[in-house]
Formats: structure tokens, sequence, C-alpha cells
């Protein structure tokens, strides 16, 4: 059994990941789900991509679109789509783009109907790449990450926040002091969000109103 993108509910940078298919023998049960009258009934298509490190969106959205990094080792179906790169800076500018109101912007025209596919994602200006934009998402990615593993939900998911460390406090004051780093949390990732939007709206020289 292997992890699979298969969209799932808005979130940005990381997570969603929580569906797992049978891929052994190659996909075989997969390959040869059939009707009784021996049509096939599911469909096995790009499996050359299978396991890269890549970004995944869901490809039907009723609001705005964004863009998660996925590691290695996952498998996709038709409602996660995917994008990859052999470059993993590439990779990580454009999960920094799509993450944007700019992609927004131009999805609002190129995508009317909410359906994202990679035709649409391909017609998106793509702006040279800066090295400031790459750290800033690699930051956003470490703390959706941490955010998504501290969920019970997380296959990497260790322990209740409450308890990561030892401590004789009364368990009142670890949450509060959970609370307030959360809060901190959130407010240096809506920094950086805030950061990456202008740099991409002066590089495409967009009205800054779109954000």
């Amino acid at each position: 059994w292997f992890p699979c993108s298969s969209g799932g509910e808005y979130r940005k940078w990381y997570g969603n990941n929580e569906i797992v298919v049978n891929w052994e023998n190659n996909g075989y049960e997969i390959r040869n789900f059939k009707f009784e009258n021996g049509k096939t009934r599911s469909a096995v298509r790009n499996d050359e991509y299978y396991f890269r490190e890549g970004i995944t969106w869901s490809k039907i959205s009723q609001g705005n679109f964004c863009v998660r990094y996925r590691p290695k080792g996952f498998v996709f179906d038709d409602t996660g789509r995917c994008g990859f790169s052999n470059n993993k800076n590439e990779l990580l500018y454009a999960a920094g783009l799509m993450c944007t109101p700019v992609v927004n912007h131009y999805l609002s025209i190129l995508a009317p109907t909410l359906s994202f596919t990679s035709g649409e994602l391909a017609s998106v200006p793509y702006p040279e790449i800066e090295d400031e934009i790459i750290e800033l998402v690699t930051n956003a990615i470490e703390i959706a990450k941490n955010d998504w593993d501290s969920q019970e939900q997380s296959w990497d998911y260790v322990c209740s926040p409450l308890l990561e460390h030892n401590s004789t406090q009364l368990l009142r004051n670890i949450y509060k002091q959970k609370i307030n780093t959360n809060i901190k949390l959130v407010e240096t990732l809506l920094l950086i969000e805030n950061t990456i939007n202008n740099i991409f709206i002066d590089k495409l020289q967009l009205d800054k109103t779109i954000i």
C-alpha cells in the first residue's frame, strides 16, 4: 500500500495526506479491476511519474486555488493533480507562485469553471526564479508540515502537542503556551505569504488590490 495524492479540502503548502492505494505488483489489482463484461473499470495514467517528489492540488475547487508540497513515495489519481520538476528549486518556486492571489487572478480567467488542469497552470506567467522565494516557501512548508503532523490523522503523528515536552506545569498553563505558540506561527506564515505575494505582484507588474 502506498500514499496517494487525491485532492482534498483547501489547504496550502503541505497536508491532506490521507489516502492509500494497493500498488502491489505494479498496481496489478487496479490495472485488472474490471466490469463483468471484461471492460476495465479503472485506468492508470502517467505512472512514470509515480513516487516522484512534486506538488499536488485538487482538480476541482469551490474557491481559491492552491498547491501542496508532497515528498517522494506517492502515487496520484485524477482528482489529485500533480506537477513535477527535476530541479528542487523550480518545484519550490512553482509552489510559491501557485499559492498566491496572483495565480487565482489568472485562473479566474483561464479556468472559470474551477476545474484546474496542467493546461491552465501552464498558461500562467512564470517569472524568473529568486532565491528569496525558495527560502520563504521552504519555511512555509515546514510550518504547514508541523501543523499537519500535530494532528492524529497524520502518518507522522507522534503525540499530542501538549505532551511534547516533559513538564511539571499544570496542563492549563501548557495549553495556554501552546495557543500562544500557534498564534505566533500563524502570524509568521501570514507574513511569509504576504511577502511572497508582494514579490510576485511586483515582478508581474500587477495591481496590489488583487491580494
